[in-house]
């Protein structure tokens, strides 16, 4: 015979509802984000903007996943949790160079009059993703859920309105939409 668990109502306040929360939050943003965007934005900005959102988390995931692991598999049971923390933060602040250098070979790849500036833009992004994915795997490590939701209801606010924001601020040039980004990654990493 088989017996489903029932959910208690701690359980549903404390880990299930942030989580759906999290969701519902970044999906929201998400919707939001789309039609602020394709208002305040001229189409042939979007090209740029669409390959940078894609490369800074694909360079995030290559560059820092294993980490990232380490932070999943050891942080619960972690000791001294300052200790495994300093650990990743040095093997991920040694990775920085080599980060530059692919952010600067990618930045060529994707554009040739703006490369210095979108090579910048982009390490700067990725290492902060890193971090902010270090700080949502702390969290659900130590099944800290709110906080989680927390860091990723200010990041899905954040990555909405920031971007567009700064593409109307900044003159309706290309760059002014990644500088919007890493605001909001920066911001992120400060929560």
């Amino acid at each position: 015979m088989h017996t489903s668990r029932m959910v208690s109502r701690a359980e549903l306040r404390t880990r299930l509802l942030p989580i759906a929360l999290t969701q519902f939050v970044g999906l929201l943003c998400g919707l939001v984000g789309v039609r602020l965007t394709t208002h305040l934005v001229e189409p042939a900005h979007f090209g740029l903007y669409g390959i940078f959102t894609s490369l800074a988390p694909a360079g995030m995931w290559v560059v820092f996943a294993g980490m990232n692991a380490a932070l999943l598999r050891h942080w619960a049971g972690a000791t001294d949790r300052p200790a495994l923390l300093r650990t990743v933060l040095d093997v991920t602040f040694r990775k920085t160079g080599w980060l530059m250098v692919v952010a600067a070979a990618t930045a060529l790849l994707a554009t040739r009059e703006l490369w210095v500036g979108f090579a910048l833009l982009l390490f700067v992004a990725t290492l902060g993703l890193g971090l902010m994915q270090y700080a949502h795997s702390i969290h659900q490590a130590a099944r800290q859920h709110w906080r989680d939701f927390s860091l990723s209801a200010v990041g899905s606010v954040s990555r909405t309105a920031l971007p567009p924001l700064f593409y109307v601020l900044g003159g309706a040039v290309p760059l002014a939409l990644p500088a919007g980004f890493c605001v909001h990654v920066l911001l992120g990493v400060a929560v």
